[in-house]
C-alpha cells in the first residue's frame, strides 16, 4: 500500500503532511433517486440551511437561520390506483438520467412509483436557542417516539441539544396528542462549547453530525447519556479546509467542552453547512464535495470505503442519511447550461429534496474490533 500526501502547514505554522485521495478510479453514478414534493414553509424569507432526519429516514428536519421545521415523509400512491387527491410529478422532476432526461423505463417507473410527500411544519426553538442563528444541525431519533435535534451555532463553536416530541410517522402525535410534529422541549438537554485552540488560522467548523451509540475511548470521556436511550453520541465536525475530525470531553476538561479525539479526514474540499452525515447501524461517514457533487463515505478509522456521483441536473448542497436512505438537497441546474446561477437566477431556483437508496457497499455492517485498551476500531472493508 502506498500512502499519499501534500505538504501543508499545521496551526503553529510547522510543515506536516495532509494525505490525499486518489481519484483516478471511476466514481459511480448514485442512481435510483426519487423528488419529494414538499410542502416548504410559505413565508418569504424561508431558504433551507442546513437537514437532518431520523435513522428509519421517516422523519425530517430543515433549518434555517433562525427556525426548524419539520415533517414525516408520506407515500401516496398515483393516479389510477385509487388515489387522485395529488397528481403524480412529472417523470422528469421524479427521476432523471445522469444528463436531466429520463429514459423510457425510467419514466415508466416514475409514473408507477407512489409519490414521496413531505409537509414542513414550523417547531417553536428550545429558550436555549432562542436569538441564535443555526449553522448546521443534525437529527438523532434511534426511537419513533423519542428524538433529538442539535444545533451547531454560535458560528461554530457551540452545540445546544433539545428534545423533540411528537414527530411519529403516520400522522400521530405524541407530545401534542393530535397533530403529527410537536414542538422541541422548552430546555436544553445538553450545551456544549467546541474548543478552538486545534483550529488553524481563519479555520472554522461549519458542520456536524452524530454517531449514537459510541464505544468508551481511552483517555476521553464519551460515557454521558444523548437524552434518548441512555447510550452516548460522538461528535463529527467539518471544517472551512476540508478536515473531518471527531469530537470528544476529555477526562481533564471540564464538562461541556468537546476537543478532537481524532481525524478522519484531510483534503482540500472545504465543508459546509449539511455536508456532513452518519449512516445509522452502518458504521460510515458521509461527506458532500458540494463542489463536484459527489458523496465520500468513510469509515471511522479514516479509511475511504467508496464515492458516488450525484445526478448533474442539480447543484447538491446538503445531506442526511438514514440506514436506508440518503436524503439530498439542491438548487435544480439551468437546462441551457451548468454555469452557476448568478444572484438574479438563483432567485428563481427550484430548491429540490431527493431520496436516493444507500449503496450496497454502505450497507454492509463492519465488525468491530478492539486493541486491548478499550479503543474501538474497524476491520478493514
Amino acid at each position: 500500500r502506498e500512502v499519499r500526501a501534500v505538504v501543508g502547514t499545521d496551526v503553529n505554522g510547522l510543515p506536516e503532511l495532509i494525505p490525499i485521495v486518489d481519484h483516478t478510479k471511476p466514481i459511480m453514478p448514485l442512481t435510483g433517486g426519487r423528488r419529494l414534493r414538499v410542502e416548504w414553509p410559505l413565508h418569504s424569507a424561508f431558504v433551507p440551511r442546513a437537514i437532518g432526519c431520523d435513522s428509519l429516514g421517516e422523519r425530517i428536519v430543515i433549518a434555517d437561520d433562525l427556525g426548524l421545521y419539520a415533517g414525516v415523509v408520506e407515500e401516496s400512491r398515483p393516479l389510477g390506483h385509487g388515489h387522485a387527491e395529488i397528481p403524480p410529478a412529472a417523470p422528469h422532476r421524479a427521476l432523471l438520467a445522469d444528463d436531466g432526461r429520463p429514459t423510457t423505463e425510467e419514466a415508466t417507473q416514475a409514473a408507477s412509483r407512489p409519490l414521496l410527500r413531505l409537509n414542513l411544519t414550523e417547531s417553536p426553538a428550545c429558550q436555549a436557542l432562542e436569538g441564535q442563528a443555526y449553522d448546521d444541525i443534525t437529527a438523532s431519533c434511534e426511537e419513533r417516539d423519542n428524538c433529538s435535534v442539535l444545533v451547531l451555532h454560535n458560528r461554530g463553536e457551540s452545540v445546544t441539544q433539545c428534545p423533540f416530541f411528537g414527530l411519529t410517522p403516520g400522522g400521530v402525535g405524541i407530545a401534542n396528542g393530535g397533530g403529527s410534529v410537536g414542538p422541541l422541549a422548552t430546555s436544553a438537554m445538553n450545551e456544549w462549547s467546541i474548543g478552538t485552540a486545534w483550529l488553524a488560522k481563519d479555520e472554522r467548523v461549519e458542520s456536524i453530525t452524530v454517531r449514537h451509540g459510541c464505544a468508551p475511548q481511552q483517555g476521553y470521556d464519551t460515557d454521558y447519556d444523548d437524552g434518548a436511550d441512555g447510550q452516548a453520541s460522538c461528535f463529527f465536525i467539518g471544517t472551512s479546509t476540508g478536515r473531518i475530525v471527531e469530537l470528544a470531553r476529555t477526562q481533564e476538561q471540564n464538562d461541556g467542552v468537546l476537543v478532537p479525539m481524532q481525524t478522519i479526514h484531510a483534503g482540500n474540499d472545504p465543508s459546509t453547512s449539511g455536508s456532513l452525515a452518519y449512516v445509522s447501524g452502518g458504521h460510515f461517514l458521509l461527506s458532500l464535495r458540494y463542489r463536484d457533487g459527489v458523496l465520500q463515505a468513510f469509515t471511522m478509522n479514516g479509511r475511504l470505503a467508496g464515492e458516488w456521483k450525484l445526478p448533474k441536473h442539480t447543484y447538491w448542497l446538503m445531506l442526511s442519511a438514514s440506514k436506508d436512505y440518503l436524503f439530498a438537497l439542491g438548487v435544480r441546474k439551468n437546462p441551457r447550461g451548468d454555469k452557476r446561477p448568478s444572484k438574479l437566477a438563483a432567485k428563481k431556483a427550484l430548491v429540490e429534496l431527493h431520496r436516493f437508496p444507500l449503496p450496497a457497499e454502505l450497507m454492509a455492517q463492519p465488525m468491530p474490533l478492539t486493541d486491548g485498551k478499550g479503543v474501538q476500531g474497524l476491520h478493514e472493508l
